[in-house]
């Protein structure tokens, strides 16, 4: 395993669509807590590591929308944790 990629598909703003992804790289640490079972700490390991190329899909939402190539609706109805989506859209400074 050398890395996950999961993508949705969003219709745009204006017509077409664009695809949102989640990006997991399998790094030692990765490996390690997919061998130990506690995949559900592999969220905030995503968050940790953009530096490495890994991004959340509503890290991947939240650049969408702030860059107002999806409506925030769209983004949110597909979002894995609507209120944390919300949240994170008023905090998160805009980054390309």
């Amino acid at each position: 395993l050398e890395a996950v990629i999961s993508q949705a598909l969003l219709p745009r703003i204006g017509g077409g669509r664009i695809g949102a992804f989640e990006i997991l790289i399998a790094t030692p640490a990765i490996r390690n807590l997919i061998r130990e079972h506690k995949t559900y700490e592999l969220p905030n390991i995503l968050q940790l590591n953009g530096n490495r190329g890994m991004q959340t899909l509503d890290d991947a939402l939240v650049k969408l929308v702030k860059s107002e190539i999806v409506s925030q609706e769209e983004a949110r109805r597909i979002s894995s944790n609507p209120k944390e989506f919300k949240k994170s859209l008023e905090h998160q400074p805009l980054t390309l």
